[in-house]
């Protein structure tokens, strides 16, 4: 193990040791006071690969895999692996979500010019939800209980806190977002889930495999 001492901002050094080290996992510890979540999230933006924010009492035990559909499905499946190997780790087990909001069809239903009827706004809530799943399936495969994945109706940050704070989840593994262009901001699901959630917390940046030797 190599011990690099430097001068700076920390979200500077870390910047510089990632690029200049080829590091694709960085390790931090943070607790959840304002100053400390404030450097996490510097962290996180600063870094190109994957930032783990170990939060005091870090146990392993329960570990949740927030998906998000509409983004690379590589980075999906490097959630779910991430997350799988950290609970065999540590003899624990994954939960797996998605959190998408059914007012979204607000939007369909004026595009379509008519109103939908409750049984075709049902039967469409239905066919969404029903793709969503299969997508899900696909990405877990045979290796987690589909007891354990969760599609939600809800706003995306807001869902993973409650979901994490409800299973007493440990860690959380989940993408970075997208950002407003030009904004030096994570995503907004990412920067919720920072700023308010009792487990550490994984960002995921990329689609490559975090090295941890």
């Amino acid at each position: 193990m190599a011990v690099d001492v430097a001068v700076g901002s920390l979200p500077e050094v870390v910047a510089e040791a990632v690029d200049s080290g080829g590091h694709d996992l960085v390790m931090v510890a943070a607790d959840r006071n304002p100053e400390s979540a404030a450097a996490s999230r510097r962290i996180v933006r600063a870094a190109s690969c994957a930032v783990w924010l170990v939060r005091p009492g870090f146990e392993g035990s329960c570990v949740l895999a927030a998906l998000d559909l509409d983004a690379d499905p590589d980075r999906n499946r490097l959630i779910l692996d991430l997350a799988r190997s950290q609970a065999e780790i540590q003899g624990g087990r994954v939960r797996v979500m998605y959190a998408w909001q059914v007012g979204h069809l607000d939007v369909l239903n004026r595009m379509g010019g008519e109103p939908l009827d409750r049984h075709a706004e049902s039967e469409l809530v239905l066919a969404v939800e029903s793709a969503y799943r299969a997508t899900i399936d696909e990405l877990v495969g045979d290796g987690i209980d589909r007891g354990g994945v969760h599609l939600v109706d809800g706003s995306p940050g807001r869902s993973v806190v409650a979901l994490a704070s409800l299973y007493r989840v440990d860690l959380v593994v989940m993408g970075a977002g997208e950002a407003k262009a030009g904004s030096a901001e994570l995503g907004p699901t990412a920067e919720q889930v920072l700023t308010e959630c009792d487990a550490s917390v994984l960002i995921v940046q990329g689609s490559g495999p975090p090295r941890t030797e």
